[in-house]
């Protein structure tokens, strides 16, 4: 891996100093939006907030193509045991480039919406300039329930295309132990990597192959393929990819009841001035 990176160093450097660009260019637009508050004409400040939010998301895929590199090597020739003809296009444009930039830039609008919105909230509640709170939350509330809604579709593409090109890592996330056909998707668990079993967990059958590979009777590869000195740590990548799904689904279900809530019960949300 190390001479694989050396051989496309171009392609890292041209990405860092793109994605290090947009970051310089956020923070110039982030200067003009805070401090041009009531100074510059409205439609220019708004325009400095449009290029702050569009160079982040810039520069955050910049740099996650280059994590995804990292998970797909591309872009390189192997000739006679040397790496040559780095092409940084391709590089960049690895396989795994579009599902990981995909689920970033969701989980990214997720997160900040969730956030901004419950600023607002919290600034409504304690009745401090009501009318603009009002309608700023209502604008980060949206965006917070359409891409929580749409986060776990990017999370299954992900996923499938994970499964296809790095099963030892889906074997991991869902602590597979063992290769089999209708593979039982596992919820929860304590994994016990020497007995390479999980207890206490919630088991689906067939769910994992229907998940992996669209087909509810397709093998999935386990750990017991993977040599043991190859093996991710399984414990921490399954507790961590746990929780990240329970959160993901939480927020799905927030976003559902507001939406639920916006066009049934628009009266809940008047009540509170929301």
């Amino acid at each position: 891996m190390a001479r694989v990176y050396e051989a496309c160093r171009p392609y890292f450097r041209y990405a860092f100093f793109a994605g290090g660009n947009g970051l310089f260019i956020e923070a110039i637009a982030l200067g003009f939006y805070l401090y041009g508050w009531n100074r510059f004409n409205r439609w220019f400040h708004w325009f400095t907030g449009v290029v702050v939010g569009l160079s982040g998301l810039a520069s955050g895929i910049l740099v996650v193509a280059a994590n995804a590199w990292m998970n797909s090597p591309t872009g390189f020739e192997y000739v006679n045991g040397q790496y040559i003809n780095a092409d940084p296009i391709a590089a960049m444009f690895n396989d795994a480039w579009l599902s990981q930039s995909i689920h970033m830039v969701l989980a990214a609008t997720v997160a900040t919406s969730f956030a901004v919105a419950g600023v607002h909230a919290l600034m409504i509640l304690k009745g401090k300039n009501v009318s603009f709170h009002t309608k700023a939350f209502r604008i980060a509330a949206v965006f917070a329930a359409v891409s929580a809604i749409l986060q776990p579709l990017s999370g299954d593409f992900s996923a499938k295309d994970v499964a296809k090109r790095q099963p030892a890592k889906l074997a991991a996330m869902e602590a597979h132990f063992k290769t089999e056909e209708k593979a039982a998707l596992i919820i929860g668990g304590v994994p016990d990597e020497k007995t390479e079993t999980v207890k206490y967990a919630i088991k689906i059958p067939g769910a994992l192959s229907f998940l992996a590979h669209g087909d509810f009777n397709t093998e999935v590869t386990g750990l017991d393929k993977i040599p043991k000195n190859e093996r991710p740590p399984v414990a921490v990548v399954h507790y961590s990819f746990q929780v990240m799904v329970m959160l993901g689904m939480a927020m799905m279900l927030i976003a559902l009841l507001y939406l639920f809530i916006l066009w049934r019960k628009k009266g809940w949300l008047e009540k509170d001035g929301c």
